[in-house]
């Protein structure tokens, strides 16, 4: 039985790095797609984000995913009742790129977004 695929955000992935289990969601996942937005919040965090962003280009599991339509995503962002000005585009992205890659799982912390 094949594992499944999902998208992620930020802060799932600084979870994981602060947890230092970047290496094991393998037995989990067979692959964690990682926006574009979400690799940009991550350098925006600096240093503390190092080990995160380091995984994303080490690990196989991880797949920088890039393509996704900017017109879904700005609707979402657009619908979003207590929009956090800049701090939500990373989920954004993730939730549409998961229904765009058929994705089956979307990884976020954020109520709204679950």
């Amino acid at each position: 039985m094949s594992r499944p695929i999902a998208t992620i955000d930020t802060s799932v992935l600084v979870s994981l790095q602060c947890a230092e289990l970047l290496g094991v969601v393998s037995v989990l996942f067979d692959r964690l797609l990682v926006p574009a937005r979400v690799r940009e919040e991550l350098k925006h965090g600096g240093e503390q984000n190092k080990v995160a962003l380091r995984a994303i280009d080490d690990f196989a599991i991880f797949e920088r995913c890039d393509d996704f339509d900017p017109t879904a995503v700005k609707l979402l962002l657009d619908t979003r009742e207590h929009l956090k000005k800049g701090r939500d585009q990373g989920e954004a992205e993730a939730i549409v790129q998961a229904a765009q890659r058929s994705a089956t799982m979307i990884l976020v912390e954020d109520p709204l977004g679950r």
